[in-house]
């Protein structure tokens, strides 16, 4: 557990404060984050992975890995603390950190659609279905993203698009969000008729 840890990260992170970057001290910052974070002190994480970032200097391919990671699980924490901008925040730096990590740009996609900015969503999950053409999850979250947009043509296509390479017990769920969007065309096609 990360808040048992809790002093061991804050040591580290005050021995290493003033340091000027390297994957390894960004890395003992961001545990200390997570730490923070598992005890709901919020801005004071946010605050000190922004100064994380801030020093951030040469790295090697692993560190960016590792550090990818990291940033997604903050994001994660934060999301689940039902602060999505900070979600945001912290997935953003994942992707700079490795910009194929498809969970990040997933989590991304969804965030944005739940903040109603469908056009940033479909930005990085389409960038998913480059990486993955048969990622399911991917498609489907296309789908919504359009269907949330009151665009159910494409979210037709998206969802089908899902069904060609989803697993059979994913079928009836996508069975029902296709349903969905009928339903939406079928209802948005009938208010232009009344108009």
């Amino acid at each position: 557990k990360w808040n048992d840890n809790m002093s061991f990260w804050k040591n580290n992170f005050e021995e290493h404060r003033d340091f000027k970057g390297s994957g390894s001290v960004e890395m003992i910052h961001l545990n200390y984050v997570r730490a923070l974070l598992t005890e709901e002190k919020y801005f004071e994480g946010l605050t000190i992975m922004r100064e994380a970032v801030k020093k951030r200097a040469n790295m090697d391919e692993v560190s960016h890995i590792a550090l990818s990671t990291i940033y997604f699980d903050i994001g994660l924490t934060l999301k689940e603390a039902g602060e999505a901008s900070y979600a945001i925040e912290a997935y953003q730096q994942s992707i700079e950190h490795n910009g194929n990590h498809t969970k990040t740009l997933m989590n991304l996609g969804n965030a944005f659609i739940e903040l109603g900015r469908t056009d940033t969503a479909l930005t990085y999950l389409h960038k998913v279905v480059e990486l993955s053409e048969n990622y399911t999850q991917g498609w489907f979250a296309i789908g919504n993203a359009h269907y949330t947009d009151n665009s159910p043509v494409e979210a037709l296509k998206a969802y089908k698009r899902c069904a060609d390479v989803a697993p059979e017990e994913f079928h009836r769920v996508i069975g029902e969000a296709i349903a969905r969007a009928m339903l939406l065309k079928e209802r948005l096609e009938n208010e232009v008729e009344a108009a």
